[in-house]
């Protein structure tokens, strides 16, 4: 039997978490008239589920659906062949609260800024393969939250997960002093707590100390002066700074980066252009990649995670919603436990040889 991925997904305080358990079941597409298809091996559900909590209130975020579009009809459409009839037509997908789907990729179709509204009550376990969650809601609700202990001998499914690659941000609380970034030494800017309203400098600051790069890239306004006062405090470290106006034509990159951040950039270019930076940082090796991106900007969860990217934070900033996503080479196709040697058929060629 093929691995089964984990299809389903919770946004909560900025963090993203996979779903493990719910007590009873939280959300079924049937219920709601959509038929997932099983389209491929390693989801048998045809579906993928991203809930978020806001404002203690727990909604449908989006949704990935397996559905194949019936090929145009070869034979009249009064034909009385006994099987076209038992077969019928094959319904189109639904509305799901208002919002009709869009084509993702030949299997697949996103309903994406749902905000369905679930009036769920029981408990809901999250992970992110570290820390493990028990959310507990009442009538859609959230009611109580608690830790649970990590077990010794998880089971597969939260070994399975994708170690959270950077430390979440901190949430953003107005009213706090002010304090200029650019009057502090580097170093210090991690210590310093949310001196920005628009907190956007904070959490690149973060990414940056987190990872420690000594090969970077930067793309935007922003980026690249966070990545400037890291080369200046660190010794030898590279920064290869694109234009966030025309990015696409510093590829292909004489170094492959470290750590590449892109800011104030996928808001000034087309889709296909932002499509394409992110694309081509990724193709040529970029070990871990972040973007925050305004949410206003139009770009949706599934664009991200179609390229192997994952949301890590969500931020309430002065100037409006931002995401950040992150994509780390190491960990964004998550290891299966039982991808490695043990009754390989040749064991000895484990790690040498590929086809």
């Amino acid at each position: 039997m093929t691995d089964q991925i984990c299809n389903r997904h919770l946004s909560f305080e900025g963090t993203a978490y996979e779903l493990l358990e719910s007590h009873p079941g939280v959300f079924s597409p049937w219920d709601y008239g959509i038929e997932p298809e099983d389209v491929e091996t390693s989801n048998g559900s045809g579906y993928e589920l991203y809930l978020k909590v806001e404002d203690k209130r727990l909604f449908v975020d989006c949704l990935v659906v397996g559905y194949i579009p019936p090929k145009p009809a070869r034979l009249r459409a009064d034909s009385t062949d006994p099987l076209d009839q038992l077969l019928g037509e094959k319904a189109p997908l639904p509305l799901l609260n208002g919002v009709r789907p869009e084509k993702l990729n030949a299997s697949y179709w996103h309903y994406s800024d749902v905000n369905l509204a679930l009036d769920y009550t029981g408990t809901l376990v999250a992970g992110t393969g570290k820390d493990v969650l028990e959310l507990t809601f009442k009538a859609g609700q959230l009611v109580a939250t608690q830790a649970r202990a990590v077990p010794e001998h998880a089971p597969d499914i939260l070994n399975d997960l994708p170690p959270p690659e950077l430390q979440p941000p901190q949430p953003v609380e107005y009213g706090s002093p002010i304090t200029d970034p650019c009057d502090l030494p580097f170093d210090s800017l991690l210590d310093v707590p949310l001196y920005n309203p628009d907190a956007t400098d904070e959490v690149l600051a973060q990414i940056i100390g987190a990872c420690q790069p000594k090969v970077m890239l930067s793309c935007g306004h922003t980026a690249e002066s966070l990545c400037q006062r890291w080369q200046q405090s660190v010794a030898d470290v590279h920064l290869t700074a694109l234009d966030s106006t025309a990015p696409n034509a510093a590829f292909p990159l004489s170094v492959v980066p470290d750590l590449a951040l892109v800011s104030d950039t996928l808001e000034q270019l087309s889709r296909e252009e932002g499509i394409l930076l992110m694309g081509q940082l990724r193709n040529y090796g970029s070990h871990q990649i972040a973007v925050l991106v305004s949410d206003s900007a139009g770009w949706t969860l599934t664009d991200f995670t179609s390229l192997g990217f994952r949301r890590h934070a969500q931020l309430q900033t002065a100037s409006g919603p931002y995401t950040l996503y992150t994509y780390n080479l190491d960990s964004y196709n998550h290891k299966r436990s039982w991808n490695n040697p043990d009754h390989w058929a040749n064991p000895e060629m484990w790690g040498k040889a590929w086809w």
